[in-house]
């Protein structure tokens, strides 16, 4: 059994199939890149998480120049090729794509944290997170005036 389109590649495989017939989209479902087109361009789907993009070290490594990094940021898919996300990790500097600055991490992990709340709890916080990017974003916003994690950590390049 094969894993499940995560959001992100689900907009990136709709998106494409507006210019491709779906049976030219294949979906690497067992690693990277996430799609392989018939036509040979390859494409590598990351979402943005508070202005950065993850790479785990396995995909880092498999990727190669030509492959295209699709970013999905909110209702935006941005396309960088994954050479120049390269050179700008190397420079340790955050890379340029449609006007916004995203920071490459390498090999950093996520956490999963499950928050037991009552349902009034549970609406106030999707109310107060419906005016940011997204859920991390609203509760890291919360944190920071709660005084319990700095600005400056949150947004460092």
């Amino acid at each position: 059994m094969g894993k499940i389109m995560t959001n992100a590649e689900r907009a990136v495989y709709e998106w494409l199939v507006k210019s491709y017939d779906p049976s030219d989209i294949l979906w690497n479902y067992k690693g990277s890149p996430d799609f392989i087109l018939s036509d040979g361009r390859t494409i590598e789907v990351k979402r943005s998480f508070f202005g950065a993009i993850y790479f785990t070290s396995k995909e880092w490594e498999s990727l190669n120049d030509k492959t295209e990094i699709f970013i999905v940021d909110g209702e935006k898919i941005l396309s960088i090729p994954f050479s120049e996300v390269k050179k700008f990790y190397y420079q340790k500097k955050p890379v340029l794509c449609g006007g916004k600055k995203y920071a490459i991490r390498v090999g950093a992990k996520t956490e999963r944290l499950i928050i037991s709340c009552s349902g009034e709890t549970k609406k106030a916080f999707l109310r107060f997170a419906s005016n940011y990017k997204s859920q991390e974003e609203a509760l890291r916003e919360l944190m920071v005036k709660a005084g319990v994690l700095s600005e400056e950590k949150i947004y460092l390049f």
